[in-house]
């Protein structure tokens, strides 16, 4: 029986993709999200001047079950990338030196997270994975998020893409309605390089169906 090529985004924890390839060992294949924010709890650092509502209300609302190693990156409710990154390299050091082969990191979404890939069944790096990186992924992913000008300059960059690749959106349509207008025209026309080429740009790398 062939072996399974494993592949997901870990995005808290988000499915994985099976594909099956011949004469490949089992592999599983990661995203780490992280997000940043504001406020304070008891006994923390004074909170970063640039945190966001948004982490800081994650990072309160699940800071007694955060582990000491993320606890120490998450206390001003702000993550700089080098804090992001070295969230994911300690998960990797953890994973390797439990004897599982680890590749990458990887940058993905336009350089805004990072992938690794291991060796092994889906669940082999829950428990570095856990330990390392599961809150500071997904307080990243939060703190990536665009709002407000950030958000409103993404949505009409994304319309005025599709438009320029042949599928113009519905005029005034918002983030959410060019998502389903794309899933629609995915499932009537099939795939279209251009249009890929925009959900890349724009709706993977901000991750904007993972928008409310």
């Amino acid at each position: 029986m062939e072996d399974q090529l494993l592949t997901g985004i870990r995005a808290g924890r988000s499915p994985e993709r099976i594909e099956r390839r011949p004469g490949r060992v089992a592999a599983v294949v990661g995203v780490v999200v992280i997000a940043a924010a504001a406020c304070s709890v008891a006994g923390s650092p004074s909170v970063h001047p640039e945190a966001s509502e948004q982490v800081a209300e994650f990072v309160d609302r699940n800071w007694a079950a955060i582990p000491d190693p993320q606890r120490s990156v998450l206390a001003d409710r702000y993550l700089t990338w080098g804090e992001y990154e070295g969230a994911v390299l300690d998960t990797i050091a953890c994973l390797r030196g439990q004897g599982i082969e680890v590749n990458g990191p990887y940058e993905m979404n336009d350089g805004r997270y990072l992938d690794y890939g291991y060796v092994g069944g889906p669940d082999d790096d829950q428990p570095c994975y856990a330990e390392h990186l599961s809150f500071v992924a997904q307080a990243w992913e939060i703190q990536q998020m665009p709002t407000g000008v950030e958000l409103e300059e993404v949505t009409a960059a994304y319309a005025a893409c599709l438009t320029e690749a042949g599928y113009p959106p519905p005029a005034g349509a918002d983030l959410p309605a060019l998502e389903l207008f794309v899933f629609e025209l995915f499932q009537t026309e099939g795939a279209v390089p251009a249009v890929d080429a925009c959900v890349e740009r724009y709706s993977n790398a901000h991750k904007i169906t993972r928008l409310p």
